[in-house]
């Protein structure tokens, strides 16, 4: 199902629910992101916040709703096609490598889940290259293609973290 959104919406959840078993982690979410906009969730804990960022990056099926990406239903789509269509989902770990460029970051982060260890990173990254990252992640890297991901606050690791 494809679904026209506005232009500047570039991602939508519509009544999405996630239960497990009794329990109403994600109940009838409707939200809308806009594109280059910045976006926060917040709740308290056991709000659903997790729950519904597993959901939209695919980790987890909702049971009810639907997801748009760039006005196409993801619902049903698998992690490994949304992170191709360009939604990556990252953790709020500061696990960027400060010396490395936004893309060199991203690079790392787009391979075959090396996971979080450090031999897995680097070996992986070496048989990496920018044609192979997604369109997205390239096209940031054109625009700033001196940005390094620096530790701090706001600095440009939340670029690193930030694959949309």
């Amino acid at each position: 199902m494809t679904v026209t959104a506005p232009d500047e919406t570039i991602l939508a959840c519509v009544n999405v629910s996630r239960f497990f078993g009794g329990v109403r982690a994600v109940d009838q979410c409707s939200l809308t992101v806009q594109r280059g906009s910045i976006t926060g969730l917040i709740g308290p804990n056991g709000a659903g916040k997790s729950t519904l960022l597993a959901t939209i990056g695919g980790a987890i099926s909702p049971s009810a709703g639907t997801i748009l990406f760039e006005g196409r239903d993801i619902t049903r789509v698998p992690v490994h096609v949304r992170a191709d269509r360009g939604l990556i989902r990252t953790f709020q770990l500061g696990s960027e490598f400060p010396r490395l460029t936004v893309l060199e970051n991203m690079m790392v982060a787009c391979q075959e889940d090396p996971g979080e260890t450090l031999l897995g990173s680097v070996f992986r990254r070496r048989r990496v290259s920018a044609g192979k990252a997604p369109e997205r992640v390239r096209g940031e890297s054109q625009r700033r293609p001196e940005a390094v991901a620096r530790a701090g606050p706001c600095g440009d690791d939340q670029a690193a973290s930030a694959a949309a």
